[in-house]
Formats: C-alpha cells, structure tokens, sequence
C-alpha cells in the first residue's frame, strides 16, 4: 500500500476553524481514502453511542485518558467498505474523526476522481483507533 495524494483544507468553522486532511492510498489495482477531521478549538459536543441502524456495526470503546472511541466498523460489508471513528473527550466535546475506507464519493472528495476501489479498508479497526489517540492529532 502507498500514498498516491495527500491532501488538507482549513475553514472557518463558528469561531473556530475545521481541518480535513486526506490521504488517496492505492494498492496498485485499487484506491482507498483516509480522513482525518477536526475543528479547533472543538465545538460539537455529543454522547458516544450508536444510531440504531448501526448497533450491529457499532461499538464504544473507553480510552486512556478519559477520551471515548465510537467506532462504527463496516470493512466486512460487500459495497462502500469503511471505518469511522470518533474520539470524544471526558467533557463529551468531540475531539477528531478518523475515516478509513475503500473508495472516495466522489462528490465529496477533494482529490478523487475515479478508480477502481480497493477490496478492502486501507486501515484496520485498531490502527484507526490508533489514529486518533496519535499525539500529532491534537487539536485542543
């Protein structure tokens, strides 16, 4: 696996400021996409848990630190393969978003533009939880 584009955007964001950064990753036959979200300083709060719709998906994981993980796992699903996780931390502000997953909407996307998309998730369920306790990620 390798990174084909790396790529980031600042906006303002109310009184803060709302970072994206976002790396196409490929395989040689196939593209995935990891995004990392944050506003600085935070201003979404909200209690880690599960839509109803993904429970099955879904789950919470407790942190050091006192941060919380949701995690909603779809890397075994047949189409649009991802995994989401939001840290939050103890005061319930949500503190980063991590996205790992098999393609690029590409009506969303800042760099795709079509391609093939890769048979799996370019990062486990671990190594994005990983990735949002990583300490160059800390916004706040």
């Amino acid at each position: 696996m390798r990174i084909e584009r790396i790529t980031s955007s600042v906006e303002p964001a109310l009184g803060s400021r709302s970072y994206e950064i976002g790396a196409l990753v490929t395989d040689g036959s196939g593209y995935g996409v990891v995004l990392v979200l944050f506003t600085s300083p935070p201003i979404t709060s909200g209690e880690p848990g599960c839509f109803k719709h993904q429970e099955k998906f879904c789950r919470i994981l407790p942190q050091d630190g006192g941060d919380t993980v949701s995690m909603v796992d779809r890397s075994g699903e047949a189409e649009q393969r991802a995994i989401t996780a939001d840290r939050f931390r103890p005061d319930r502000k949500l503190r980063l978003t991590i996205r790992s997953q098999d393609g690029a909407d590409e009506l969303q996307s800042r760099f795709w533009r079509g391609g093939s998309r890769l048979g799996r998730v370019p990062l486990t369920a671990d190594q994005v939880v990983a990735l949002s306790g990583h300490p160059g990620f800390t916004p706040d």
